[in-house]
């Protein structure tokens, strides 16, 4: 079956480039980063006993069409240049039977943050692991962890859709085969386009003094990062939808902006940094690629207190807008001008926004829906990452708090959530009135109000 699939056939010994987003990403956050792994990774839970025959013929089919996950990095004749060539390896899925654990799930989530820590050497290969964890009779868990090199939060979405629709076409008895566009062929061939130097713009942007969001510095590795999970309502979830649909704002951006509200009234502060994504996916063979061709960017969040939810989305569009035209921005060199250190010194945000979409994630077993969970990053040089996961074209969404205890208690978290949540109410209710008015009587943790116990035990 996996013979008749369109799988691009590489000449012995050549090597490509590495396209755009490859190299920003190799020199930000593999060759000058301290970070031990880079990695991202997605645990799904299928409510059956799976049917491994056919399941490891699904992820094999899957792997064969999204052939930028078979690339390796190697150097080039100068022993520094960093390319990229195929390398092609016999698929292994690894299975472990935990369903006498206490809690078999949780035993596979922690199993699966553990994979997902590991590093992956980007020059032998493969940059993939994959897991399935027997949790009972009639349910299994299915890890896959890839290195960051060769598939961003959009491919990996598109991998584990194909896998599971090849499965349970398999299991429906239909020949189903996922066909994507080649990562390599148009990596080879240089269609994309080189995005401008935009070092200048991007100094001007960042101060070089900032207000930072913390006082504290995070942990360096010292403490494992720790997770709450938020799950959203049916009746939010309608009304987030709703609003977008009205206003013309993705539900995605509305939460941004909420978010940086919710942090800058909790703690006091209005001159910090918030990491975003950014992709380079500008057309629709692209977006249905996978490879990599996100990049993150800082965003800084200065703006002014009294500003409804309309106009604070407005000035982060004309932001948004700015950066994009702006041209490309290397953080590790960034980082290095604006703090005198490399990112794992000083980290270059205080906050990083990721969303990890997974359109039509619609997948039945004997009347149960197939869950997927968002892996947490254990690694990150900033305290805290706020992941938005978006199941099934946004009709299931929760928030991650991946955080790092030295700096963040739990304390923090829920109620930095729970602002966020009110804020959502009550800015969906009256997007005209300012959301500091709207903030007024929400918790904080104001400076002079004392320094919290997070940041004394960091301290």
């Amino acid at each position: 079956m996996s013979a008749n699939l369109p799988v691009y056939a590489e000449p012995k010994n050549t090597s490509i480039d590495l396209v755009p987003n490859q190299r920003f990403f190799w020199t930000d956050l593999v060759e000058k980063s301290e970070m031990p792994a880079v990695n991202i990774g997605s645990l799904i839970k299928i409510p059956a006993a799976v049917e491994l025959p056919l399941f490891f013929q699904a992820y094999r089919i899957s792997l064969a069409a999204h052939d930028a996950l078979s690339m390796v990095m190697v150097r080039g004749g100068d022993g520094a240049t960093v390319r990229q060539k195929q390398r092609h390896v016999v698929p292994v899925i690894e299975i472990r039977d935990c369903s006498r654990a206490v809690d078999p799930y949780d035993w596979a989530v922690q199993d699966a943050t553990h994979l997902a820590d590991g590093p992956l050497n980007p020059f032998a290969g493969p940059l993939y692991r994959s897991k399935l964890y027997i949790l009972g009779p009639n349910c299994t868990a299915w890890t896959f962890v890839c290195h960051h090199m060769v598939c961003d939060g959009w491919s990996m979405a598109l991998f584990v859709n194909d896998v599971m629709r090849t499965y349970r076409g398999l299991l429906d008895g239909e020949a189903a085969k996922p066909e994507r566009p080649s990562f390599v062929a148009w990596a080879r061939q240089g269609e994309f386009t080189e995005r401008k130097d935009g070092s200048l713009y991007w100094r001007n942007r960042l101060p070089k003094k900032r207000e930072s969001l913390f006082d504290a510095l995070p942990g360096k590795g010292t403490s494992k990062r720790r997770e709450f999970c938020f799950e959203w309502s049916e009746a939010m979830i309608e009304r987030m939808a709703s609003f977008g649909r009205e206003n013309k704002n993705h539900p995605v951006r509305v939460v941004q902006a909420l978010l940086g509200t919710a942090l800058s009234h909790y703690f006091g502060k209005r001159d910090w940094v918030m990491g975003l994504p950014s992709s380079n996916r500008v057309n629709r063979k692209q977006k249905n690629m996978s490879g990599q061709f996100a990049s993150c960017r800082p965003f800084p969040w200065r703006y002014e207190p009294g500003l409804s939810l309309h106009e604070l989305l407005k000035e982060m569009g004309r932001d948004l807008r700015g950066d994009y035209r702006a041209g490309a921005c290397v953080l590790s060199d960034l980082a290095e001008e604006c703090h005198n250190g490399k990112t794992g010194n000083r980290p270059l945000f205080d906050v990083s926004f990721n969303a990890l979409m997974v359109p039509n994630f619609d997948y039945l077993f004997d009347g149960e829906k197939a869950t997927i969970k968002y892996l947490p990053f254990q690694h990150f040089t900033h305290p805290l990452e706020v992941a938005c996961l978006e199941i099934d074209n946004g009709r299931g969404r929760s928030l991650v708090f991946n955080y790092d205890p030295e700096v963040l208690s739990e304390g923090d978290i829920r109620d930095i959530n729970d602002i966020l949540i009110e804020l959502l109410e009550r800015a969906l209710e009256g997007p005209g009135r300012p959301l500091t008015e709207q903030a007024e009587d929400l918790p904080s943790k104001r400076m002079e109000e004392g320094i919290p116990a997070g940041f004394q035990r960091a301290n």
